[in-house]
């Protein structure tokens, strides 16, 4: 998305159930911090956190980072 002169990018992350925006983050790069700005957002709102967690995404670089995968590390089934 282009905003002004510069472009952004907006990382969102959905509910399947609900198909509600449970997380957003609007940043200037492609780098792990507007994703992981959505996922914890998105992880602080969850109404059940002791349930396991099913995540899917398109495997992007950003997505498949040991720091990122570990966030979802503790929310999988054991």
């Amino acid at each position: 998305m282009r905003v002004l002169s510069d472009w952004s990018y907006l990382s969102l992350m959905t509910d399947l159930y609900s198909h509600k925006i449970v997380g957003a983050c609007m940043h200037p790069d492609l780098l792990l911090r507007g994703q992981r700005a959505a996922l914890q957002q998105a992880l602080a709102a969850r109404t059940q956190p002791h349930r396991p967690l099913i995540y899917h995404s398109d495997q992007g670089l950003q997505y498949v980072t040991r720091e990122y995968v570990g966030l979802l590390k503790p929310m999988a089934w054991p």
